[in-house]
């Protein structure tokens, strides 16, 4: 929610993202955070107007990142990464996300 509320832009560039990535993102999230309750992993996002949420862990190396973009002409996409096994999901569903999330 505090993303909705940041100034539209500082010295470095776009803060706030719009609302079609944030529907997107909070829509995928909250559907995971219903099947994962408190195994949930922190999320960061990065300043583009589409929303980035990326979870990692070290051991062992994983990484998911969950794309929102700021336009409907993009779709959202799903990064992962198991130590030297990585792909990318364009059909993201609440499913696959939980699934990764369940490894980072």
């Amino acid at each position: 929610m505090d993303l909705l509320e940041e100034e539209e832009t500082d010295d470095y560039g776009i803060l706030r993202p719009t609302q079609l990535a944030f529907k997107s993102a909070m829509r995928f999230v909250v559907e995971a955070y219903e099947r994962l309750g408190d195994r949930f992993p922190k999320a960061s996002t990065d300043a583009d107007r589409g929303i980035r949420l990326t979870w990692s862990r070290l051991a062992p190396d994983c990484e998911v990142r969950l794309v929102c973009p700021a336009t409907g002409d993009q779709a959202s996409y799903l990064y992962h990464e198991l130590q030297d096994d990585y792909a990318v999901e364009r059909e993201v569903t609440v499913l696959n996300l939980v699934q990764w999330l369940n490894q980072a």
